[in-house]
C-alpha cells in the first residue's frame, strides 16, 4: 500500500495524543485501558511531554514516548513498539523505573512517589501463551494473588496483532482497531466511527497528519532512520558472531597445539591457515 501512513508508527501515536488539544483523546484512551481492570476513572489528564514537529524533523531517532499525569499526580507512559524485541518485558520495566525513580531528587522523601503507569502498544505477540489482547501487571503476593504489594507499579501491553477482528464492544477494543487500522484502503472505518465522537475526532487528526508535508515528512525521515539503525544491529550482530566464531577457531588452535598436533592438521580441522596456526 504506497503512501500508507501507520496510524501504530510512534511519531503519529505521538502526533494524536500529545499535540495540542488532545487531552481528551488521550482521556479515553486511558480510560479504556482503566474500564478494562475495573479500575477508577480519570478525570483529568496533562501531558508532560508535548509533541513537537520541529524535534521529529531534525531528530529522527528522538524518544516519541507519550508521559501524562492525571488529576491525582499519578503518571502514564505510553509507548508503541513496531519491531519484535523478545526482551521487551524486560525493557518495559527499565522504562518504568526511569519514570518511577525520576520523580525524585536525592533530598526529597519516598513519601512523595506517585503511582507509575506504563502502557505498551505491541505490533507483535509478547505473550502467546495468554488469549487476551490487554494484560495487565501488578506486584502481588504469590499465594494470596489478592494481596498487591503496592499500587505503584503496573505494566499494561496491548497487543495489536491479537485484537479480534469484526464487531467491538469496548471502547478499548475500538481504540486498538483503530490504531490497527486507520489509513487502510481496504478497512472500513464505519463501524469505529459510528455514534463514537472520540474516535472520529482521532479520525479527523489522522487526516489531518497525512495531509500536513512537513508532517509526512518526519514520519518518512523517521522511518527510514528506524531502518537504518535496524541494518547497523544487524550487521553489528553478525560482525559478533563472526568475530566469536573466529575465536572459537583459534582457541581450538591453541588447545591443539599444546597437545602437540601438527600445524598442518590444525588447520585442516580448524579451517584457519597454516600460517595463522604457526602465529599463534
Amino acid at each position: 500500500m504506497s503512501g500508507w501512513i501507520k496510524a501504530y508508527s510512534d511519531i503519529f501515536i505521538k502526533y494524536l495524543f500529545a499535540s495540542p488539544d488532545s487531552s481528551d483523546l488521550l482521556l479515553s484512551f486511558l480510560n479504556s485501558i482503566q474500564v478494562a481492570h475495573d479500575f477508577p476513572q480519570l478525570t483529568s489528564v496533562e501531558v508532560l511531554s508535548p509533541f513537537n514537529l520541529q524535534t521529529a524533523l531534525t531528530d529522527k531517532l528522538s524518544v516519541m514516548d507519550v508521559k501524562a499525569k492525571d488529576q491525582d499526580g499519578r503518571l502514564y507512559n505510553v509507548e508503541i513498539q513496531v519491531n519484535t524485541q523478545p526482551e521487551y518485558a524486560e525493557r518495559s520495566l527499565y522504562y518504568w523505573s526511569k519514570v518511577y525513580s525520576g520523580q525524585l531528587s536525592e533530598t526529597e522523601p519516598y513519601e512523595i512517589l506517585q503511582p507509575a503507569i506504563g502502557i505498551h502498544l505491541l505490533n507483535f505477540v509478547l505473550f502467546p501463551e495468554l488469549p487476551r489482547f490487554e494484560n495487565c501487571f501488578l506486584l502481588k503476593h504469590t499465594d494470596n494473588p489478592e494481596m498487591v504489594l503496592t499500587d505503584h507499579l503496573s505494566l499494561h501491553y496491548l497487543e495489536i496483532p491479537k485484537l479480534p477482528e469484526g464487531h467491538f464492544n469496548t471502547q478499548l477494543e475500538r481504540w486498538v482497531a483503530f490504531i490497527k487500522n486507520e489509513g487502510k484502503e481496504d478497512y472500513d472505518m464505519t463501524i469505529l466511527l459510528k455514534d463514537n465522537p472520540v474516535i472520529a475526532k482521532a479520525h479527523q487528526r489522522y487526516k489531518t497528519f497525512t495531509q500536513d508535508d512537513q508532517a509526512r515528512m518526519a514520519y518518512e525521515s523517521r522511518i527510514a532512520g528506524q531502518r537504518d539503525q535496524i541494518s547497523r544491529e544487524l550487521a553489528a550482530e553478525k560482525k559478533g558472531k563472526l568475530e566469536g566464531k573466529l575465536e572459537g577457531k583459534l582457541e581450538t588452535a591453541r588447545n591443539l597445539k599444546d597437545l602437540g598436533i601438527g600445524a598442518q592438521q590444525i588447520a585442516q580441522a580448524t579451517g584457519l591457515s597454516v600460517d595463522e596456526v604457526e602465529r599463534l
